[in-house]
Order: C-alpha cells, then sequence, then structure tokens
C-alpha cells in the first residue's frame, strides 16, 4: 500500500501489507530481496532527508 509521508513529502510504501508468502518458489526469493532493497532506500532517503 502507498501511503503519503509527512516529512518527505512523497509517496512511500507500507512494508506491513506486504504478503510474501503468496509467492512461490523463487518468486518469493526474488521478490523478498527487491523488497528488502527497495525499503532500505525508502529508509536511507528519510535518513538524509532528516540530516538535510
Amino acid at each position: 500500500m502507498i501511503k503519503k509521508s509527512k516529512g518527505l513529502k512523497a509517496k512511500f510504501i507500507d512494508n506491513t501489507k506486504f504478503k510474501i508468502s503468496s509467492f512461490q518458489e523463487y518468486l518469493a526469493e526474488d521478490a523478498s530481496k527487491i523488497i528488502l532493497k527497495m525499503f532500505n532506500g525508502i529508509k536511507k532517503a528519510r535518513r538524509d532527508y532528516k540530516n538535510e
């Protein structure tokens, strides 16, 4: 689910809305890697925004 961030004034993705268990076999592995990278990027963007 995509929500509006008050601090960044941009959209971010709520990580509680993902159900990786619905994927099967190799798709689950790929999805978990991609989603993890995406959330790490979001965390970094928020941290950089706070530092500015």
